[in-house]
């Protein structure tokens, strides 16, 4: 074969100069254009001998072995989805804990720092109260003015307070991947049209080229029909 394949090879190389030289401007070079299209298709039937067959071979070949690993793995790959299923919903799971944990401990700080604004106002207040019960009412208002209030700093909302982050393990990790499916009629903003390229093909081949649809050109490529 690979003799033979050189053989072709040369002839094809043969033919395609012919073909780019050529230049169709009488009957005669219209017939020479003739006789080079069909030894150019008898190049590509000669190589399609060739390699056909042996493209069905390995093919096959391809297919029997790409159905075999179909068989082995596609039981795993969907046991594993059914397995990635469970640990992503207990991973949504525990994020919701987390945020749960995250918000008792933000509760908890605020209730401290409320309590101690609360104990350092009452602690003012029963000093200057005091104070006034012994006559010095002028003192009493002095500390009352002057006194520090406490401001505890307050936990925000996006601050992990529990402490605890979501788990790590080997193997797999976890993104949101937010899908969508269309199941009513949708408003003119999130839709577009889609050119009808079939009812277009039709009018162009029935006017023969002459129409004029806004936004296509048209243009005759030929055809060529090998015997």
């Amino acid at each position: 074969m690979p003799e033979e394949l050189s053989v072709i090879k040369q002839e094809a190389t043969t033919v395609m100069a012919q073909a780019r030289a050529l230049v169709v401007d009488d009957p005669e070079s219209y017939t020479l254009a003739g006789q080079v299209s069909s030894a150019c298709t008898r190049s590509i039937k000669r190589f399609e001998g060739i390699f056909i067959p042996i493209k069905d071979r390995e093919y096959a070949a391809y297919k029997a072995t790409s159905a075999e690993l179909a068989n082995l793995t596609q039981p795993i790959v969907e046991v594993r989805e059914e397995v990635d299923k469970k640990a992503y919903l207990w991973h949504v799971l525990d994020l919701a804990r987390i945020r749960g944990e995250d918000e008792a401990e933000r509760r908890r700080v605020k209730a401290e720092n409320d309590r101690k604004i609360k104990e350092r106002e009452d602690a003012v207040l029963d000093a200057a109260e005091a104070l006034e019960a012994f006559g010095d009412g002028q003192e009493a208002l002095e500390i009352l003015e002057h006194a520090i209030p406490v401001v505890a700093e307050q936990p925000q909302s996006h601050m992990v307070m529990s402490g605890r982050k979501p788990m790590k393990v080997a193997g797999i990790s976890h993104r949101e991947n937010w899908q969508f499916e269309v199941i009513g009629e949708l408003s003119v903003e999130w839709t577009k049209r889609i050119p009808d390229m079939e009812k277009i093909k039709e009018e162009v081949k029935k006017s023969k080229g002459q129409t004029a649809i806004p936004g296509v050109k048209v243009w005759d490529a030929g055809t060529t029909i090998h015997k």
